[in-house]
């Protein structure tokens, strides 16, 4: 354990300082130097004590703001989820509207071959007619 040094002096000023450090004033400085051991021991104990306590709201505040942070995670993962989800509503929805247009174009270039094919069986029409006049 760790000895507290609260003074250079001689023990009676020692003492004295113990004394009113612990609030014991009244005592007189001249009860010796075990005295003044075990009320210096009593001191480093209050202070343990006051160590262990703001130990314990170091650890409480910590506590407190991990709570805080795993609630804004969440929260913030809730959010993630829900704009994935509509993501991937929105991406279904524009690949719907992909085929369909897929679709649409093979059926547009459907039309446009045929429409192709009768104006050259058309044209050829023409010019046998020409060529055989």
């Amino acid at each position: 354990m760790r000895k507290t040094k609260f003074c250079d002096g001689p023990i009676a000023h020692c003492e004295k300082n113990l004394l009113n450090k612990l609030g014991l004033r009244k005592m007189k400085p001249t009860m010796g130097k075990k005295l003044a051991i075990s009320l210096e021991a009593r001191f480093t104990s209050m202070a343990s004590s006051e160590l262990i306590t703001t130990e314990v709201e170091s650890e409480n505040h910590l506590s407190s703001l991990i709570y805080e942070i795993s609630n804004e995670v969440q929260e913030i993962m809730e959010n993630m989820l829900k704009t994935i989800t509509e993501i991937n509503h929105n991406s279904a929805v524009i690949e719907e509207e992909i085929e369909k247009c897929k679709g649409s174009a093979l059926e547009r270039k459907r039309a446009l071959d045929e429409d192709r094919d009768n104006f050259q069986k058309a044209a050829y029409a023409v010019l046998d007619m020409l060529n055989r006049e």
